[in-house]
């Protein structure tokens, strides 16, 4: 079966956050007391929930955009995250856009991106949503 150009596309980005989230998600995981160290500095209460939010999101939504399971729901915890991080690094850290090394906004911008559209178009059809046929 010849899949469409944005199916392709999909996969690409699916598979390009999922990676990058899932990565994070486990470092956040392995040193959970830091990760909630850190939640609770941004004033967030219970930490520790929070930061199982934060790294369980990431981790468990970057393997469901890997695989493209259930992919738009995946897909809304993990822009909940990257509006926090935005709000976070914008007017409270300042970082500017382009500074890697201050962690800069840039990166959010592209996950964020890249979650809108599977939340808007689904996983495609390359996917296990897409041979569930519960895609679109």
């Amino acid at each position: 079966m010849p899949y469409e150009s944005a199916d392709i596309v999909l996969l690409l980005i699916r598979v390009a956050i999922g990676v990058v989230f899932f990565a994070h998600g486990a470092n956040k995981i392995k040193d959970m007391k830091s990760t909630s160290g850190f939640v609770g500095s941004l004033g967030f209460k219970p930490a520790a929930w929070w930061a199982w939010f934060l790294a369980g999101s990431e981790f468990f939504g970057g393997m469901a955009m890997v695989a493209g399971f259930l992919a738009k729901l995946a897909a809304i915890p993990m822009i909940i995250t990257m509006v926090v991080a935005l709000y976070f690094k914008t007017f409270k850290w300042h970082a500017p856009f382009l500074t890697a090394e201050h962690g800069g906004t840039d990166i959010v911008y592209i996950l964020l991106a890249g979650l809108g559209a599977v939340l808007l178009a689904g996983a495609g059809q390359i996917s296990v949503d897409g041979f569930l046929r519960i895609t679109g």
